[in-house]
């Protein structure tokens, strides 16, 4: 294993970790500013969660003094575990659960209240969280990545992919309980439209980057896997949060919505009666006029029409020709 790819991976992945944890506190300055109401066990997991993130990145940055600078000369410090890095496991683990069994919760709050999804959901999340604690002893035990790949490899391996397949349950559970609960209102349809993105795209940052990491390390023998898991708490914080602080931008779009509702409406006695008197007194459209009815609050056509007439009469008869146009424009407040 070389220094290239075992310390350089340690210390892009700190840096990394540390641009994150600064995205967390400003995402904790943005919820204590504006969510003065919360309920106070809500506000005690915020300010819990971003402990534990400063907790880690302390941690993070005292395994890299420990690689880089105090024991930079020993023999086989690529293969060293210090005990700094069983703390990050730690921490990620604890972080994750928290994390989960909030999503969990959600989707209990969604699918009004069926209890066996939350069941499940809580019972892998647990699971998750014993086996890092059990990585995180041997870590601690043994001080060895060659010994602890050896030995209980497969329990990291284990608590990698119950997180993945955590972030896949809870993602697909709150999108499918969402898509339930579309109503015919285009401004419900909008809230719940944004309310499935922000799910997929929170799960799908923290599966792709726990997936990585799970296959990093099951398939390379080197500490790449460790720099992305750096990471991974600092996404599970950030997707806590910002579902958190998203609830105000929902708010205000919901009530945008109701002030100016953009509903389809179809009212055949007005606009299409209109249209079909005009081609059958004129039998001509301006080319400026189209079909299609925008489906906004206020709807204005305007119909231009130019017709020529010319008749031949006697000789003692003049011959005419009026030009005429008109303009039909009908008030649409709809």
């Amino acid at each position: 294993m070389s220094i290239f790819s075992s310390l350089g991976p340690l210390l892009l992945g700190g840096l990394v970790s540390l641009f994150l944890s600064g995205v967390v506190s400003m995402q904790t300055v943005l919820y204590t500013s504006v969510y003065h109401t919360d309920t106070m066990w809500l506000r005690i997991f915020v300010y819990g969660i971003w402990l534990l993130d400063l907790l880690h990145s302390t941690f993070v940055c005292i395994s890299n003094w420990d690689y880089l600078i105090a024991n930079w000369a020993e023999e086989n410090i690529q293969d060293w575990i210090p005990w700094s890095i069983g703390g990050t496991v730690m921490l990620t683990a604890l972080m994750t659960f928290i994390v989960q069994c909030f999503f969990a919760w959600r989707v209990h709050t969604v699918s009004q209240s069926r209890w066996w999804i939350t069941i499940i959901l809580a019972a892998v999340a647990a699971g998750r969280l014993i086996a890092a604690l059990v990585s995180t002893a041997y870590m601690i035990r043994v001080q060895s990545y060659v010994a602890f790949r050896r030995d209980v490899g497969w329990v990291f391996t284990l608590g990698l992919t119950l997180s993945a397949l955590l972030d896949i349950l809870v993602a697909s559970s709150l999108c499918y309980y969402l898509r339930k609960r579309r109503s015919a209102f285009a401004s419900m349809d909008a809230i719940i439209n944004t309310l499935t993105f922000y799910t997929i795209q929170n799960g799908s940052l923290t599966f792709v980057t726990t997936f990585i990491s799970l296959i990093l390390w099951v398939t390379v023998d080197n500490l790449i896997f460790l720099g992305l898991h750096f990471a991974i708490t600092k996404l599970y914080a950030n997707a806590f949060l910002s579902t958190l602080n998203a609830r105000k931008t929902l708010r205000l779009q919901q009530s945008s919505a109701d002030q100016d509702p953009s509903l389809p409406v179809v009212l055949p006695g007005t606009v299409s009666d209109r249209l079909s008197r005009v081609r059958m007194r004129s039998g001509q459209l301006s080319t400026g006029v189209s079909e299609s009815i925008p489906m906004s609050t206020k709807v204005e056509i305007n119909i231009e029409r130019s017709v020529q007439i010319s008749g031949d009469y006697h000789d003692d008869a003049d011959t005419e020709r009026d030009v005429y146009s008109s303009k039909d424009t009908p008030p649409g407040q709809f």
